[in-house]
């Protein structure tokens, strides 16, 4: 280690002892066996030990990341009890009780740490403290923590759009069906009425305010499974996007969407 990193590794040791309590040391430690992650082990080693503990090419990038990561983990944890209706360190406990519980809790936990976008942090705990509890639900649970930790906020905007019912209006798979058919005397009822309400690139992209980088968004929730394009297989092709019931179910847990 050289004169230069020494000073700042005694401050980032200091503070790691003084601010990170047993929950949170917990829910750090957590995601830290789970996924291998060094730098959230860092911010649950007390101060004594924090020096001799790790790696010494460790230190100068634990000591930036692990406090900026501690404080989302925090927040996880309190929205996680919340929703649950326990306090934090039984949350913890429960979950180092549990082989099943601890390992999508230190996946999700784990995600909240990377988490650029508040809600992104919040959809994760609301997740976990209503599925994890569930033994029923556990592996759901665990494949939609994996998707929603591969998105951020500009994804979430994106979803949100499309939530709502789009402005442009083309026939149902079943209508178009019934017009083909009639066409081909196939039929001799009137075909329906059925419209689908979608989103054309452009319109989506406005709405949400994502701008050219909507390809990349739709491209990464369409390969979740989140969203599904409408226009494939229809004669006069473009793109036109719905949430699939997988999308919908991830995107209730957001604070404030109906």
């Amino acid at each position: 280690m050289s004169e230069v990193e020494k000073p700042a590794w005694s401050v980032a040791a200091k503070t790691a002892g003084n601010t990170v309590g047993s929950a949170l040391g917990g829910l750090l430690t957590a995601a830290g066996l789970v996924t291998g992650n060094p730098v959230l082990a860092i911010g649950a080693v007390p101060a004594g030990a924090f020096a001799g503990a790790v790696m010494e090419n460790m230190v100068e990038f634990g000591a930036r990341q692990w406090q900026v990561r501690a404080e989302r983990v925090e927040r996880f944890g309190a929205i996680a009890a919340t929703e649950a209706g326990t306090t934090v360190d039984t949350l913890v406990d429960e979950a180092f009780a549990d082989p099943q519980k601890l390992e999508v809790l230190g996946l999700a936990t784990e995600a909240a740490s990377r988490a650029l976008d508040d809600r992104k942090i919040d959809l994760l705990a609301r997740i976990y403290a209503h599925g994890a509890y569930r033994h029923d639900l556990i592996d759901e649970t665990a494949v939609m923590l994996d998707a929603v930790r591969q998105l951020e906020g500009p994804h979430l905007r994106v979803m949100e759009v499309l939530s709502r019912p789009g402005p442009h209006f083309l026939p149902s798979p079943d209508t178009q069906d019934a017009v083909l058919n009639n066409m081909l005397g196939r039929v001799s009822s009137t075909p329906g009425q059925s419209h689908l309400a979608v989103w054309r690139n452009d319109q989506l992209a406005a709405e949400s305010g994502v701008g050219d980088t909507l390809t990349a968004l739709v491209a990464k929730l369409a390969g979740l499974g989140m969203v599904y394009d409408e226009g494939l297989g229809r004669v006069d092709y473009q793109p036109l996007w719905q949430l699939t019931a997988f999308g919908q179910n991830c995107l209730r847990y957001l604070a404030n969407h109906p």
